[in-house]
């Protein structure tokens, strides 16, 4: 927007993240500081087991728009 800041929610839609879930999990890993942030925010979604297989889905999917090579993504995934 005009003050510089990034709307995640807007940018996920755009990702197409099409699901509420996958739209929270997009949110908590690019708004998140570091890996251990990341981590933390994905806790705090309390994801049923089902909707946890949707993490890795949306590493993956972010790590692949990235122009280059990010260890944030693999760190993010290790964990």
């Amino acid at each position: 927007d005009e003050d510089g800041e990034v709307d995640l929610a807007q940018l996920a839609r755009e990702q197409r993240m099409n699901t509420d879930v996958r739209r929270a999990i997009y949110v908590s890993i690019m708004s998140a500081t570091d890996f251990k942030d990341a981590q933390i925010r994905l806790n705090k979604l309390n994801l049923k087991k089902a909707q946890e297989v949707e993490i890795p889905k949306v590493i993956i999917h972010c790590a692949g728009a990235e122009k280059t090579y990010n260890p944030y993504y693999t760190i993010l995934a290790r964990k």
